[in-house]
């Protein structure tokens, strides 16, 4: 009896210690765990912060394009000639 109690402990610590060495000594070990767990933490602040800055600037963008100033800006550009080479064309209208 007491032979087979001593052959269950040698057991339970040759795991208990196989486990010990795998939970902090392999590849994947906990010390790593922790670590890409404070990265992660670390990335998602940031991408919420770019995405806060995404939508102020497209809220910015929205605003302008709805603005007048932005309306003038797309007239200017299509009426204005680009190169010296382009000719025009005059219209005359009916009043």
């Amino acid at each position: 009896m007491l032979a087979k109690i001593k052959i269950n402990n040698l057991i339970f610590i040759s795991i208990f210690i196989s486990l010990f060495f795998y939970i902090f000594f392999s590849e994947k070990n906990i010390i790593l765990l922790f670590k890409n767990k404070k990265i992660i933490q670390e990335n998602k602040i940031i991408l919420t912060q770019k995405k806060e800055k995404k939508s102020n600037l497209e809220n910015k963008i929205n605003n302008f394009m709805n603005s007048e100033i932005s309306k003038e800006l797309i007239l200017k550009d299509k009426l204005f000639l680009k190169n010296r080479g382009d000719k025009i064309i005059l219209y005359e209208l009916d009043k």
